[in-house]
C-alpha cells in the first residue's frame, strides 16, 4: 500500500529527518561520548557519512532495480519463505523470553501492580481514572485466581499478549508498508533487548499494544479496499474510541485512519466509498465508541456519566509546552541495538526520493510527532507513555527505509511524469491530432484509379425503338364504319 506524495508528504520527511539526525546526535553524544571526545569535528563526520550514505542508496537503487523487476515474487516460494521466516522469529522471540523466567526479580512497579491485582481476602481493585490500568489490573486479577499470586504467571500472560498483538501488528504492517518492513519490525519486537525488558516488566502497555495492534490491522484492511460496507466504517472507529479511552495516545489511530485521503486504490463503488465520507464514519464511530465505554464505566463503578467523563478530561488535560525529553529515558535499553536501528533510519533520509510519485513513511511519521506533542503538552501518563508504539513505529521506518532503495517505479511513471504537459495538450487538442494523423495516411498511401469494366458482347439483336404505325388507305367514312359484319350461316369463311 502506497500514498501519494504532496506536499504534506515533504513536510514530514523534513520532520524524519530532523528526528532521525538528532537520534544520532543524543545516541553518539550521550550514550558514547564521541562528539564531546571529537568536539566540533563529530558533526563535521557525520555529515560525511549522509554524504557517503547518499551516494550508497542511489547506487544501489539504480544498480538493483532493474534486476528486481525482471524477477516474479507471486508464486508460492515467496510465501513459505516468509512464512518460515516469521514462526522462526516468534519461536525465537518466545525462546528468549523463556531464558529470561528463572532471573525476575520484580522491581516496585511490578509489586504495585501485583498488590493491587492479588487474591486475597478483602482485597478489592481500586477504581483508576486510567482506564488501561484497571483493565490491566482486571485481567492480571483473572489470572492469579486460576494460577495463584505468582509473577512468573503474570509475566507469561504478558508474553502470550504480545505474542498475539505481534500477530495482528505484523499483518497490519504488511498491508500498510510492505512484506520487508514487516519482517524487520516483527526482529526488532522479538529479539531486541528493548522489547525483551518491555514484555518481562508488569506494564498496562501490553494489553492496550494488543488492542492498538488489532485496530491497526482493521484499518488497514478498510484503506486498501473500495467497496465496504459503511457498518464497516463505523465498528472500525467504535474500536479506535475505545482505544482513546484506554489511553490518549489511542489518537494516534486517527492518523492512519486520515492516510485514506492520499491512499492509491481503485475508485469506490458506492458513496459512502468516498474517502470522505469514509473518515467521516470512522469519527461518527469513534465519538460512539468512546462515549459508550464512558457509559460502560460509569454503570460499574456507580457514578454519573458527566463525573466519569469529567475525571477523563481531567487527567488528559494539556499542560504547559515543554520539549524536555525526560520520556526519553526509557530507552537507555536501546544503547545495544540503538546503532543498528538508526543505520537503517539513515537510509530513509535519501531512499524517499527513489520513488516518484508515491511514499510509505508519511503516516508512520506523523503518528510519531502526535506522540511527541502529546509529551511535550504532559498529555501522556505515567503507566502508559507510548515510548513502545515510538520505538515500533521507528522499526517500521527502519524497514521502508530498505525496502525503498529496491524500490521498481511502475512502467511509465517516469515518462508520465516527463510528458504531463504534452498529455494535458493533446487531450485538449483531440481533433488536430486526428486530422493531422488522416493527413499522414492520405500522404503516405498513394491513390489508385479504380480499373474499368470490361462488358462481354451481346450475341443477341437488340432491340428496335419502337415507331407509330402509319395508315396507307384514307379513312373517308369514319360514322359508317362498322367492325359488326353479319355472317351467313353457310358461308365458310375458313376457307
Amino acid at each position: 500500500m502506497s500514498w501519494k506524495k504532496n506536499g504534506f508528504s515533504y513536510f514530514l520527511w523534513f520532520v524524519y529527518t530532523i528526528a532521525v539526525s538528532a537520534g544520532i546526535l543524543g545516541f553518539f553524544g550521550i550514550s558514547t561520548g564521541l562528539l564531546q571526545a571529537w568536539k566540533g569535528y563529530g558533526v563535521l563526520l557525520i555529515g560525511v557519512a549522509y554524504l557517503i550514505v547518499g551516494f550508497l542508496v542511489l547506487g544501489l537503487h539504480k544498480l538493483m532495480s532493474p534486476k528486481i523487476s525482471t524477477t516474479d515474487d507471486t508464486g508460492i516460494i515467496p510465501i513459505i519463505v516468509e512464512s518460515v521466516i516469521v514462526v522462526a522469529l516468534f519461536a525465537a522471540g518466545i525462546i528468549l523470553r523463556a531464558t529470561l523466567m528463572p532471573h525476575l526479580t520484580g522491581n516496585g512497579a511490578d509489586m504495585v501492580y501485583m498488590e493491587a491485582a492479588k487474591v486475597a481476602e478483602g482485597n478489592v481493585i481500586p477504581q483508576v481514572v486510567h482506564g488501561a490500568t484497571y483493565i490491566y489490573l482486571e485481567l492480571l486479577h483473572a489470572v492469579f485466581l486460576f494460577f495463584g499470586n505468582r509473577l512468573v504467571a503474570a509475566v507469561w500472560m504478558q508474553v502470550v499478549l504480545v505474542c498475539l498483538a505481534s500477530v495482528f501488528l505484523y499483518f497490519a504492517v504488511r498491508e500498510l508498508a510492505g512484506k520487508v518492513p514487516a519482517i524487520i519490525m516483527l526482529v526488532f519486537v522479538m529479539l531486541s533487548p528493548f522489547m525483551l525488558l518491555k514484555t518481562m516488566e508488569l506494564s498496562p502497555e501490553i494489553p492496550f499494544f494488543l488492542v492498538y495492534s488489532l485496530a491497526l490491522w482493521l484499518i488497514a484492511e478498510q484503506l486498501k479496499k473500495s467497496s465496504a460496507n459503511p457498518v464497516v466504517y463505523v465498528l472500525v472507529g467504535l474500536l479506535i474510541g475505545v482505544c482513546c479511552y484506554l489511553d490518549l495516545t489511542g489518537i494516534t489511530l486517527l492518523v492512519f485512519a486520515a492516510g485514506v485521503f492520499t491512499v492509491e486504490r481503485e475508485q469506490p463503488v458506492r458513496a459512502w466509498n468516498k474517502r470522505v465520507v469514509s473518515f467521516l464514519l470512522n469519527l461518527l464511530g469513534t465519538a460512539i465508541g468512546w462515549c459508550a465505554i464512558i457509559s460502560v464505566d460509569a454503570l460499574l463503578c456507580g457514578k454519573s456519566v458527566p463525573a466519569v467523563m469529567s475525571a477523563w478530561l481531567q487527567l488528559y488535560q494539556p499542560g504547559a509546552f515543554s520539549f524536555a525529553l525526560e520520556h526519553l529515558k526509557s530507552y537507555k535499553e536501546l544503547v545495544p541495538n540503538g546503532m543498528f536501528l538508526y543505520a537503517f533510519l539513515v537510509f530513509g533520509i535519501f531512499s524517499f526520493w527513489c520513488r516518484k510519485k508515491q511514499e510509505r513513511q508519511g503516516v508512520w511519521t506523523g503518528a510519531i510527532l502526535i506522540l511527541i506533542l502529546l509529551h511535550c503538552f504532559q498529555m501522556v501518563t505515567p503507566e502508559l507513555s507510548g515510548s513502545i508504539f515510538v520505538y515500533i513505529f521507528f522499526t517500521v521506518l527502519a524497514g521502508v527505509s530498505v525496502a525503498d532503495i529496491f524500490v521498481v517505479n511502475p512502467a511509465g511513471t517516469i515518462q508520465t511524469d516527463l510528458n504531463a504537459v504534452e498529455v494535458d495538450r493533446a487531450e485538449n487538442m483531440e481533433e488536430q491530432v486526428v486530422t493531422e494523423l488522416q493527413t499522414v495516411e492520405r500522404e503516405a498511401t498513394p491513390i489508385k484509379e479504380p480499373a474499368k469494366v470490361q462488358f462481354l458482347e451481346n450475341p443477341l439483336p437488340l432491340p428496335k425503338k419502337r415507331q407509330a404505325s402509319v395508315m396507307d388507305y384514307p379513312i373517308t367514312e369514319m360514322a359508317e364504319y362498322d367492325f359488326d359484319i353479319e355472317v351467313a350461316d353457310d358461308d365458310d369463311f375458313d376457307i
